[in-house]
């Protein structure tokens, strides 16, 4: 043992090798060259490589599309797009709208509607990625994608249908057109606010940003609900037991109904 301990510690002294003989005599054992730590002498290293999300690259690519358009209309025509950001009170709003000038067009309302939609598509599918994703039902994300389109879709057509069938079971256009506008406008905000936000989401997401937006989305809906009570207190029609039935009707209903869908349809 003493002799091994002291031919390690000779040999571990060596750094110049081309003073050793090296030869070997016809009559010594030949063994087979020392192999490396994982036991082979031929190993090909592959590299791991880490595939770009492709969910990331086309939600870019959607989203610097629909900023390039928003600010294309806001160089271009800014003065058609001021009675669209307005969250002020629906009677402003209307004196901003009555104004010839300023009508934005149906085009270009249209485009901001659709704006809202796939933003907000895009935000809670990221949400839905990022928390969610290990209690779902295993589907692709296109799928899921247009499920999330088609909820959103069918949930804005939902309270258009109620907006518009309390007013004509109560004949009270006028205030049904001043929620609408309003309605409108709080969509329109919502829908630009969002884009920045999810390209800051899509590569610095953190919990602090999620946080932020999520406290200024539920600012804007606050807003929105105080206008729709406003409205409602304004005409000698509605009661206050009438406007929380509406309210619950229009907002509580439909977040049942599509909770149920979602949790029957999409969660193991």
């Amino acid at each position: 043992m003493d002799d091994s301990l002291f031919y390690n510690n000779s040999s571990l002294l060596v750094y110049d090798t081309s003073s050793v003989d090296t030869s070997i005599q016809h009559n010594a054992i030949v063994t087979t060259p020392a192999s490396n730590f994982i036991g082979s002498n031929n190993i090909e290293v592959l590299p791991l490589l880490h595939n770009a999300n492709v969910n990331i690259e086309y939600i870019t690519f959607a989203v610097f599309i629909l900023l390039g358009l928003v600010s294309f209309l806001w160089f271009t025509v800014p003065e058609r797009l001021t009675g669209l950001f307005s969250l002020k009170s629906p009677n402003s709003i209307s004196m901003v709208r009555d104004s010839v000038s300023r009508v934005p067009g149906l085009v270009i309302t249209m485009f901001f509607w659709l704006n809202f939609i796939i933003a907000l598509s895009i935000f809670i599918f990221i949400l839905v990625d990022k928390y969610f994703s290990a209690y779902l039902i295993p589907i692709s994300d296109c799928q899921l994608f247009r499920w999330i389109i088609v909820m959103i879709s069918g949930s804005l057509a939902y309270r258009f249908l109620i907006i518009y069938g309390t007013a004509i079971l109560f004949k009270s256009q006028k205030l049904m057109k001043q929620q609408v506008l309003y309605e409108r406008n709080t969509q329109i905000v919502t829908g630009v606010f969002l884009l920045p936000m999810l390209l800051l989401m899509s590569y610095s997401f953190n919990t602090i940003l999620l946080y932020g937006i999520v406290a200024i989305l539920l600012l804007i809906q606050l807003l929105r609900l105080v206008q729709i009570v406003i409205i409602g207190k304004s005409s000698t029609v509605f009661s206050a037991f009438h406007i929380i039935l509406y309210l619950c009707t229009l907002e509580i209903i439909p977040i049942l109904v599509l909770t149920r869908l979602i949790s029957n349809d999409f969660f193991i």
